[in-house]
């Protein structure tokens, strides 16, 4: 029975912090739920999100949700329906109960396991949710990877249309908390972007342009940098609340805040190969964004009145300029 696989990973993992030994329940239980689905007539159903990225591409970090799109229409109470059957009759789990809200966009599962494991007492509540988020999907040109586990076939976007969508996430997601409606960015988000990065994924620009309205490639380049920028430095502390659930080892968590900006400028870069191939207007392009790290970080001092008097030397032409060593040293201010 699967709540004894459950218990084995309570007893298994001596974790202090409740909701990160949540979230490592939760992707467990998320197994469960997406080898049904791809072993049934939803199998074609395309998986997206951070749990994608976690489960078909080795993404270091946790989730909590299931993101997925369909091409075709599909029922979402019936699917509703069929896991909680699913649960009954294959893993004789008979406690599920479900519900569907969000203009019939989201199932929520319930499990009520949480006293049994030991990780809720009589006054808190006994539920473990797991939210299925199921939309068309917004993609022309649909890509996709076949994905093996041990059981069944995974059929998620290709890392390219992750990214997109990742992209379109940070320009879109508003995330309101508290009664006075505070903006917090979701930490993941950033976490997502650089891995992204690294890996030398590039996005589909010119479908993110024709969704956030962005003129041209060199103008989403500038908006990505100063929107980034702006999050990481006025919003550090609620990044890493937001990841603190979701990463196990508390050095990659440390070493992503620490070196998130430098390795993001650096590796962002590499994109200007194809964004901006001209070396002069790539040259020009970075000192304006230059320009606009200055200006989000709100930087005066002697150091950065010679930065921008190099930048203005250069584009006459009259000196070289080291634009990475700028970009490192204006980022340790």
């Amino acid at each position: 029975m699967f709540i004894e696989k459950l218990k084995q990973i309570v007893k298994m993992k001596s974790i202090k912090n409740p909701e990160l030994l949540r979230a490592i329940l939760k992707m467990e239980l998320i197994e469960y739920v997406l080898q049904y689905i791809y072993t049934s007539k939803y199998r074609n159903l395309i998986f997206k999100g951070g749990t994608c990225l976690k489960i078909c591409y080795d993404l270091p970090r946790l989730s909590e949700d299931i993101d997925l799109d369909f091409v075709d229409e599909i029922d979402i109470s019936s699917l509703k329906e069929d896991l909680i059957s699913y649960f009954k009759t294959e893993l004789a789990y008979d406690r599920l109960y479900a519900s569907v809200t969000n203009n019939n966009q989201t199932i929520t599962l319930k499990f009520p396991v949480l006293r049994d494991l030991g990780l809720a007492n009589q006054s808190e509540s006994d539920l473990l949710y797991i939210k299925l988020d199921i939309q068309k999907s917004p993609f022309f040109n649909i890509t996709t990877d076949l994905v093996p586990r041990k059981n069944y076939v995974i059929k998620a976007y290709s890392l390219p249309l992750l990214f997109t969508g990742k992209v379109n996430a940070i320009f879109t997601r508003n995330k309101l908390v508290g009664k006075e409606n505070k903006f917090v960015p979701k930490g993941r988000d950033y976490f997502d972007l650089l891995w992204f990065l690294q890996k030398g994924i590039r996005p589909d620009i010119s479908m993110l342009e024709q969704e956030l309205n962005i003129s041209s490639n060199i103008e989403f380049k500038v908006r990505l940098d100063q929107r980034v920028i702006d999050m990481f430095t006025k919003y550090k502390d609620e990044i890493i609340n937001d990841l603190k659930p979701f990463i196990e080892n508390t050095d990659i968590l440390n070493q992503f805040i620490e070196s998130f900006l430098p390795l993001y400028l650096k590796y962002s870069l590499e994109i200007f190969d194809y964004i901006v191939p001209d070396e002069v207007s790539r040259q020009n392009y970075l000192i304006d964004d230059l320009n606009s790290i200055i200006k989000v970080k709100k930087l005066q001092s002697k150091e950065i009145m010679k930065v921008l008097n190099d930048m203005d030397n250069y584009k006459k032409g009259s000196n070289n300029l080291d634009i990475l060593g700028i970009y490192n040293y204006l980022i340790s201010l």
